[in-house]
C-alpha cells in the first residue's frame, strides 16, 4: 500500500510539472520563418493622457537560421516592406525605414541571448540601426523562471522571467542601465520623477521556437514642482510567426567568425547609438 500510495504521488507531480521546451530543437538549421511586426508609439502630455501623437510601423520580418548547431546559431533577418503612419490621422510617411528591405541583417544567438548583431559596412544610419537592434531584441528570450541579466537597446538590464504554461512566458525589466549622455537639472523644482515599466509576454512552439511577442514600453517623466507637468512615452511592439517558408541554404564555418567572413558586415552590440 504505501508503495502504490508513493506512486499515485509521483505520477500526479509529474502531471503538474512544467516540462519547457528545450532551446536545441529552436530555430533549426536551414529553416525560415516569417513574422507579421507592428510598432505603436504614442507620447502625450502627462496632465491629459487622451491627446497624443506617435506613429505605427507595419512589416514582415523574415527569419532563416543559417548557421550553428544546438547552442549557437546565426540568425538572417530581413525586414520586408516597412511602413510608417503617423497618428492621428493615419498619414503614410516616406522615410530612411524603407531602406531596410534591401539588405539582411544577422544576429548572433546563444541559448537565448542575442549576443551580438551584424550590420552592412556601408550602413550609418542610427535610427535604421536602432530600429534593427529592436528588431534582434525581441528574439532574446529565455524559457527557464528566474533571474538574468540582458543588453538590449533600453540598456544593460534586470529581467525576471515567469512561466505561465509550458508554452507561455512573461518577461519584466527592471534596473536598466544605459551610458548615454544625460542632461537634467540639478535644482531639486526642475529636477524631475521618472516612472517606468517594461514587460514581454510571449510565446514559443514546442520545440521553443518564438511564435508570438506583445512586448510594452511605458516611460513618464513628472517635474517635481507640479505632479501634473510631465509628459509620457508608451510603445508596444507585436510580433506573430505567421508561416514557415521551408528551406533555406545555410554557411560554412567553425566559428561564427568564420560565417560572417564573406558577407561584409560589423559586429555590433545591441545598446541604442
Amino acid at each position: 500500500m504505501k508503495l502504490l500510495a508513493s506512486i499515485t504521488v509521483l505520477v500526479s507531480l509529474f502531471e503538474y510539472c512544467h516540462v519547457a521546451p528545450a532551446f536545441g530543437d529552436a530555430f533549426q538549421l536551414g529553416t525560415e520563418q516569417t513574422y507579421s511586426y507592428l510598432n505603436e508609439v504614442r507620447a502625450g502630455s502627462a496632465q491629459n493622457a487622451s491627446l497624443t501623437v506617435g506613429y505605427t510601423v507595419r512589416a514582415k520580418v523574415r527569419l532563416a537560421t543559417v548557421w550553428g548547431d544546438d547552442e549557437h546559431k546565426l540568425l538572417r533577418i530581413k525586414v520586408e516592406d516597412p511602413t510608417l503612419y503617423t497618428t492621428p490621422g493615419d498619414v503614410k510617411r516616406v522615410t530612411s525605414l524603407s531602406s531596410s528591405s534591401e539588405a539582411p541583417f544577422y544576429v548572433y544567438w546563444n541559448l537565448g541571448y542575442a549576443k551580438t548583431i551584424y550590420l552592412k559596412d556601408k550602413e550609418n544610419d542610427a535610427s535604421l540601426t536602432n530600429f534593427r537592434k529592436g528588431v534582434a531584441a525581441l528574439f532574446q528570450y529565455q524559457i527557464l523562471d528566474g533571474q538574468y541579466v540582458e543588453e538590449d537597446p533600453s540598456g544593460k538590464c534586470d529581467v525576471q522571467y515567469t512561466s505561465h504554461s509550458t508554452t507561455r512566458y512573461h518577461k519584466a525589466k527592471n534596473n536598466c542601465e544605459f551610458g548615454g549622455v544625460r542632461f537634467e537639472r540639478t535644482e531639486y523644482p526642475l529636477r524631475s520623477l521618472k516612472r517606468q515599466a517594461r514587460s514581454t509576454d510571449f510565446t514559443v512552439s514546442t520545440e521553443g521556437t518564438l511564435e508570438k511577442v506583445v512586448a510594452q514600453d511605458y516611460l513618464k517623466y513628472l517635474v517635481n514642482a507640479y505632479d501634473n507637468l510631465g509628459a509620457f512615452v508608451e510603445s508596444i511592439t507585436r510580433l506573430e510567426i505567421e508561416e514557415r517558408n521551408g528551406k533555406v541554404a545555410t554557411l560554412e564555418g567553425k566559428t561564427v567568425e568564420e560565417a560572417v567572413k564573406t558577407l561584409g558586415v560589423k559586429p555590433s552590440g545591441l545598446l541604442s547609438e
